[in-house]
């Protein structure tokens, strides 16, 4: 599955500090053979920055342009936009959209990650073999 994590707000803080879960979620995803993208409004140059800046390199696959227009078909896109999340939702793609991060408030959604990583995954492949056999 291609599975793409926006950066500010969804998976970072206003202030740089990764959320709860991030590398282990990945490296669980990427353990599963799934495909995990990162993309950002800043840009791929500061997407592979803070990529960079928090050791995820080697747990993605790529960094994305963010927007609609594509060169991959994502199974999966977890953003705080909600303009994004209704368009992918629209196109049948799943999508969760997650309460901007902030530390000092605390983890508003600390089991997002490991919702997404250990329970989720699961009924969609589920789903789209039952599809896929009609």
């Amino acid at each position: 599955m291609n599975i793409i994590f926006d950066i500010d707000g969804t998976i970072i803080s206003k202030d740089d500090i990764l959320r709860p879960d991030v590398k282990e979620v990945f490296q669980y995803l990427k353990t599963k053979k799934h495909k995990v993208y990162l993309w950002s409004a800043g840009g791929i140059d500061y997407a592979d920055k803070v990529a960079n800046s928090h050791n995820l390199t080697s747990l993605l696959v790529g960094i994305l342009p963010k927007g609609l227009k594509l060169n991959i078909e994502p199974d999966i896109v977890v953003d705080d936009n909600i303009d994004l999340i209704n368009y992918y939702n629209e196109k049948g793609t799943f999508s969760i959209k997650v309460p901007f991060y902030e530390p000092a408030i605390g983890d508003s959604y600390p089991v997002m990650l490991s919702v997404l990583g250990h329970i989720c995954l699961q009924p969609i492949i589920q789903k789209r073999y039952i599809n896929h056999q009609k």
